[in-house]
């Protein structure tokens, strides 16, 4: 059966990264949480709704291992490429955000879009009662960049990496321009982060930390400083699960640090998001040819490029995930190479984008619409 969840912080978030696990003087979050702590927290909740997992003292423990590994799968960090049994889990989305009342979702913006925007503002109180002016995107020209050719070389005609729109947030009246190729759209695009200038989704709180060591002990005089977020009024992070049995509300930790997160289950085709343009789209096999827009981070390692023209990639992340032994920290297992959502891939005739990447295509990464 075909879920929506809904997960709504109880707190400050904290989603960790690469740099989360080195020695640094700034511990930032990243907008999302990686696909990986998303398996792992929904495949936890799973196992203790049925029942099959228990907390002791030190650990937790299943009596039976057999029917656990049938409900949630053998796939392991250290497997994931080679693995994809997940059990009954046959599709886990990346994570999305949504309206709190369910009629909306939106998503990061493609990298071939270039967006002007005019700014329109309000007087706001801050916390020490100063009265300042916020900007916030009031009207959105979108235009798209396209592919072009010099003899047997591709290029995206327009593209500036110095001067591009900065990637945002878009909602159910931008995707559905873009998948049309309709040029103009009004209030569809949403910053993430909120500050002085434009009113953001992603609500930053910075505070100062100790630093601790490997073995989770603090080091004396060694501080840091950490920014989390909540989220703004109004908005929840989201996915879509693909499950073989029930599952019911409650309550997960998710990131770095065990945020918690109040999870609400819904059916998707009971929920207007079910007509969401991407989320019909991600439920579609991929068109081969024309052009594919990554909606979730995608594995770029042992990737064969012989089927494109050509990519638009801005940048490269790093995704890493804890070793751990009965909830001991043992370290990190070897990191993955992906490229960001949003990045876009132009595929020769009759080529489709390769996904065969054992768990990770089942668990968030490597999601694509075609146009």
């Amino acid at each position: 059966m075909k879920y929506l969840l809904t997960f709504k912080p109880l707190g400050h978030f904290f989603f960790g990264n690469e740099r989360t696990f080195k020695e640094d003087y700034v511990a930032h979050s990243e907008y999302f949480p990686q696909p990986t702590q998303l398996l792992g927290a929904l495949r936890l909740v799973i196992a203790q709704q049925y029942g099959l997992i228990k907390q002791y003292r030190n650990g937790r423990y299943t009596k039976d291992p057999q029917t656990l590994q049938a409900l949630t799968g053998t796939a392991k960090a250290h497997t994931f490429m080679e693995n994809d049994d997940l059990g009954k889990i046959a599709m886990l989305s990346p994570m999305f955000l949504a309206s709190e009342s369910l009629d909306d979702a939106y998503f990061p913006t493609p990298f071939d879009l270039n967006a002007t925007i005019t700014y329109g503002s309000h007087m706001m109180a801050t916390e020490s009662e100063e009265i300042i002016p916020v900007k916030y995107p009031q009207k959105v020209t979108l235009s798209y960049l396209t592919l072009a050719n010099i003899g047997g070389y591709y290029y995206l005609d327009g593209y500036n990496v110095k001067h591009h729109s900065p990637q945002m947030l878009g909602n159910s009246v931008f995707w559905k321009a873009y998948l049309n190729g309709e040029e103009r759209a009004v209030n569809a695009l949403f910053a993430f982060e909120d500050s002085s200038e434009h009113k953001g989704i992603f609500l930053p709180h910075e505070q100062v930390g100790i630093a601790l060591d490997k073995g989770k002990q603090t080091i004396d005089e060694k501080f840091y400083v950490k920014k989390d977020y909540t989220l703004n009024e109004g908005f929840l992070f989201a996915c879509l699960l693909d499950f073989d049995g029930e599952i019911e509300d409650d309550y997960v930790q998710l990131g770095a640090e065990g945020s918690l997160f109040k999870m609400e289950v819904h059916p998707l085709s009971q929920t207007p998001l079910s007509q969401h343009p991407v989320i019909v789209s991600l439920q579609n096999a991929p068109k081969a040819g024309g052009k594919a827009v990554a909606i979730s981070d995608v594995m770029v390692e042992h990737k064969d490029v012989s089927p494109l023209h050509f990519a638009l990639v801005p940048y490269v992340k790093r995704s890493a995930s804890l070793k751990r032994d009965k909830e001991r920290y043992m370290g990190v297992h070897p990191l993955k190479q992906v490229a960001p959502a949003g990045s876009i891939f132009y595929l020769k005739e009759q080529e489709s984008m390769p996904s065969n990447i054992g768990a990770y295509a089942k668990m968030g990464y490597n999601q694509f619409i075609s146009l």
